[in-house]
């Protein structure tokens, strides 16, 4: 990999990482800006129960990427997701199917808001997954994450 994109990738990481803050994360941070390497193979932490991939790429790999936040998971107790968006466009969550809709059902959400956009993948051995534009990802996100919080306590 090249320095240029390196480079991008860190970017795209710091970006994410401020968006989550800006939707009321604030300990959401890239992994390797402190001390190297912390053992967690998420590219930003500090969104609870999440695992997150973060790409900035011109071509989308959704199934490529989404199978290496699966791997990178595994044994953990949380949900894979990849954070992505290409040069000026807006960002996106893709994530397993069955895991937005478990999400979407333990959150009790009944209505979204008035701008969404939610794509759906996958045929044959690929697995089902959803690709759902940023803002309304945190809208889901947030009230799942609240309510698995209260289970919790």
């Amino acid at each position: 990999m090249g320095k240029m994109s390196r480079d991008k990738g860190k970017a795209g990481e710091r970006e994410w990482a401020g968006i989550c803050r800006d939707h009321g994360y604030p300990l959401a941070r890239r992994t390797s800006q402190y001390c190297g390497q912390t053992g967690d193979a998420s590219d930003v932490v500090g969104l609870p129960f999440i695992h997150v991939e973060v790409k900035r790429c011109e071509t989308e790999k959704l199934h490529e990427w989404i199978d290496q936040a699966v791997r990178d998971s595994k044994g953990k107790d949380l949900i894979p997701i990849v954070a992505h968006r290409r040069s000026r466009q807006k960002w996106h969550v893709t994530m397993l199917a069955h895991q937005a809709q478990r999400m979407w059902e333990e959150a009790g959400i009944e209505d979204l808001p008035m701008n969404f956009d939610i794509h759906i993948r996958g045929e044959g051995v690929f697995p089902t997954i959803v690709t759902i534009d940023y803002e309304t990802w945190f809208y889901m996100y947030s009230e799942w994450e609240a309510w698995r919080t209260n289970q919790t306590k």
